[in-house]
């Protein structure tokens, strides 16, 4: 019936910069819009629709631990309201990039600096439809590596990101099959 739009806003909304969720109808109306956020800065990455005809964002919120980001999860009514919304991984820097819907919940990708030597590995975070956390797994080198995007495929999910070389330190194409509880197949 329409279009969801997702960003940021330092307009207004709850603190510096927040994630703003803009609906329109096909016409271009504004049909509704928020901002979600902390007292610090939160982004939105990427936005789905759920089974249930509300939505669920994935981003990032420097809000919770030393202005350390942490990956930022709202799921949102049909209507436009907070459902809930909570924050994710280490006490380092992490993000959230992409999402899906599964059956017991959703799964995020994204990357994590919550590692032995502060480089970062891809994290994939599930959490059930209250937002619990049901696993979280991580991926990579010994440089850095993240994600960006996920998808679901027939028994699991791919997912698309980088990886950064050893050698030369450009960034290549790093891309990962897991089944439904995210172990590498």
């Amino acid at each position: 019936d329409g279009y969801l739009i997702a960003g940021l806003t330092d307009t207004w909304g709850h603190g510096r910069e927040d994630a703003y969720v803009v609906k329109i109808d096909k016409e271009g109306n504004r049909v509704w819009h928020n901002a979600f956020g902390f007292n610090q800065d939160e982004r939105a990455q990427q936005i789905i629709a759920t089974q249930d005809g509300g939505f669920i964002l994935v981003g990032s919120s420097d809000s919770d631990y030393k202005n350390q980001k942490n990956v930022y999860v709202v799921k949102i009514r049909a209507d436009g309201t907070r459902e809930w919304q909570s924050l994710y991984g280490s006490r380092e820097q992490d993000e959230g990039f992409g999402i899906v819907e599964a059956k017991d919940g959703y799964v995020i990708a994204g990357y994590t600096k919550g590692t032995k030597n502060y480089d970062s590995d891809v994290y994939l975070l599930k959490i059930d439809k209250n937002g619990n956390i049901l696993w979280e797994r991580r991926y990579g080198s010994s440089k850095d590596d993240g994600a960006h995007a996920i998808i679901k495929v027939d028994g699991g999910y791919a997912i698309a990101g980088y990886s950064t070389s050893i050698k030369t330190y450009s960034k290549d194409v790093y891309l990962l099959r897991v089944d439904e509880n995210g172990n590498l197949n």
